[in-house]
């Protein structure tokens, strides 16, 4: 999946009433991509006066016709309305792997811009922290595009990403754990422990209802900004699991750690 900056002016485009979520719409270039896809993230920006970004939608179709004009006509779906809160240009420059993006320079004139995977996690990183439906609208549209195990690969979210502050700290990025846990409910139906089959349901009741550990598979100390985590570098664990194996030096392997396990546990 690739990103993509869609420009739209204010003057040609009446944003609050096109913007609904769901709608498909047929808009034009006359440079399309040779290689954007279908599902691509289109990023929506609101030209001068606005500068700003202020919706998320997908490629839909990447060719319907060629118009009497000249231009590519494609096709797209909105996933959402005009964002509560968009994201300025003056704020996307402050940002240094953001600001060496060709949307924010100036260039010939055209409406569709490529950006790298890095600045696309960024961008919708801070869109979602400002716009709290965000997150279950792109979440929704990641898990329900197929349900295939192996679709957890392409479910990826950029770990220890700078913040609009004034430092930069590294975090565990909480949208990736929440949508393990509801990929692994989707497919299995439960939540057990990887290592032991510890499950919290089963022992508690209700009170332990779809609740286990997110174990990240690479030490938080590994991590570089910008670095992508997918749902295979994951694992559902037990507390009393999740805290032994980060015990371990270096960090073991789920499946070694298992092994250890389970020669433990027919010794007693």
């Amino acid at each position: 999946m690739k990103y993509w900056i869609i420009k739209g002016s204010p003057y040609w485009n009446d944003w609050h009433s096109m913007l609904v979520p769901n709608k498909t719409d047929i808009w034009f270039t006359h440079r399309p991509p040779k290689n954007w896809c279908v599902n691509d993230t289109l990023i929506f920006w609101d030209s001068a006066p606005r500068l700003r970004i202020c919706a998320i939608g997908k490629l839909n179709k990447t060719f319907v016709k060629v118009n009497t004009e000249g231009n590519t006509e494609y096709e797209v779906i909105y996933l959402t309305k005009y964002l509560n809160s968009p994201v300025t240009i003056s704020e996307l420059r402050k940002i240094s792997v953001v600001r060496e993006a060709s949307f924010l320079k100036a260039g010939p004139a055209t409406s569709v811009f490529p950006i790298t995977n890095e600045q696309g996690q960024i961008i919708l990183d801070i869109l979602v922290e400002r716009n709290t439906n965000l997150l279950d609208i792109l979440k929704n549209e990641l898990v329900n595009e197929d349900d295939e195990l192996n679709t957890q690969s392409f479910l990826e979210v950029s770990e220890g990403n700078q913040k609009l502050v004034s430092h930069i700290y590294k975090e565990r990025n909480q949208k990736i754990v929440k949508l393990k846990k509801d990929y692994v409910l989707r497919v299995l139906g439960k939540l057990e422990c990887e290592a032991c089959g510890f499950n919290f349901e089963n022992q508690y009741g209700e009170l332990g209802k779809d609740f286990c550990e997110v174990h990240h598979k690479k030490a938080v100390a590994e991590y570089e900004h910008g670095d992508i985590t997918t749902l295979d570098d994951l694992s559902i664990l037990c507390a009393n699991c999740h805290r032994m194996i980060h015990k371990t030096s270096p960090l073991m392997d789920i499946n070694d750690f298992r092994l250890v396990l389970t020669k433990q546990l027919n010794t007693i």
